[in-house]
């Protein structure tokens, strides 16, 4: 799996997360039996919306890439040896006649190369000034699938895979869940919310938050979080084997009662010829798994937690 490491920038409102979940469970509700091109939707004056749904077979096992742009992309991974896609294309203009035509020369595009399913459309959400176009995916996906999600200024969530998952945005809020693969996410400014990823490798975004909380056992031999002054809050359960570097620069720690020991590194810097300190937190317990924290800022909360909520541990196949 490629690894992708973008640019840091500026931050995103923290409501980003929540506005998320909202318009999730508006496709996953909307999500009807059907296949072919339903009857459009009009808001007065200003958007037109078209859904397109697809269902293919999934064969030879091959992994998938849904490219976005400012839509949403909603993927759950089920028992299933098809792919259902819904598509819902939306074009807003000043005009509801200009929107109506752009919304109806919005392709969906699905391909079935040699190695992969690619899943795209011609969507620009930026065509020109005034006049946008993008589609919001809801896919339900066979569970072992592997994806590959790449997306602009549209949110993606992500749950229920046995595969590995790897998810690029600019600025869009990413949600993981309860992906038993090899994760790796990283964002320009968008908030980052993963749950229940024993094998996160990888998490980065800008000045937004990192929230990981792990359910069970973390499976990686290492994870690494980094934010450009962004928060981290990393929540493990109870005598996890566990080691820990935390470097939070100016930010605040939060170490919540685990073991780590605080530390001062003195280097020389190079370019004014006086010396830099740097306060960093090691430590933890065992060695199964090293957790290396980086916030250039941000403060970093520790919490060890036994997660007694049976709600957090349900396995998955119950949704």
């Amino acid at each position: 799996m490629k690894l992708y490491i973008p640019k840091l920038s500026t931050s995103i409102p923290a409501l980003c997360c929540a506005a998320l979940l909202l318009l999730s469970a508006t496709l996953l509700s909307q999500d009807n039996a059907g296949t072919g091109v339903k009857p459009e939707t009009a808001e007065a004056g200003r958007r037109y919306s078209v859904t397109e749904r697809r269902v293919i077979k999934w064969e030879n096992k091959l992994p998938m890439s849904v490219t976005g742009t400012s839509g949403i992309i909603y993927i759950r991974g089920e028992d299933r040896d098809d792919i259902k896609i819904k598509a819902i294309k939306t074009a807003r203009a000043p005009e509801l006649d200009t929107a109506r035509n752009i919304a109806r020369e919005i392709k969906l595009v699905v391909e079935v190369p040699m190695d992969r399913i690619v899943v795209g459309s011609n969507a620009d959400s930026r065509i020109f000034d005034g006049l946008t176009a993008y589609v919001d995916y809801s896919i339900r996906a066979p569970r072992d699938m592997s994806l590959d999600i790449e997306t602009e200024e549209g949110d993606a969530d992500i749950a229920d895979f046995d595969g590995g998952v790897e998810v690029q945005t600019a600025s869009g809020a990413v949600r993981l869940r309860d992906v038993e693969g090899e994760s790796l996410v990283s964002s320009e400014r968008g908030t980052i919310s993963i749950e229940g990823c024993p094998e996160l490798s990888f998490a980065e975004t800008g000045a937004a938050t990192v929230t990981y909380r792990i359910k069970e056992k973390i499976e990686a031999p290492a994870v690494v979080i980094i934010t450009n002054g962004g928060n981290v809050d990393f929540t493990y359960p109870e005598d996890e084997s566990i080691s820990f570097v935390i470097k939070a620069g100016e930010g605040e720690v939060d170490i919540a009662g685990a073991k780590l020991e605080k530390k001062t590194d003195i280097k020389l810097d190079g370019a004014t010829g006086g010396f830099v300190e740097t306060k960093y937190y090691v430590g933890g317990i065992g060695e199964d798994t090293k957790v290396s924290i980086t916030t250039n800022g941000g403060n970093v909360k520790i919490k060890n937690s036994v997660f007694m909520d049976p709600s957090l541990n349900r396995r998955r196949g119950r949704r």
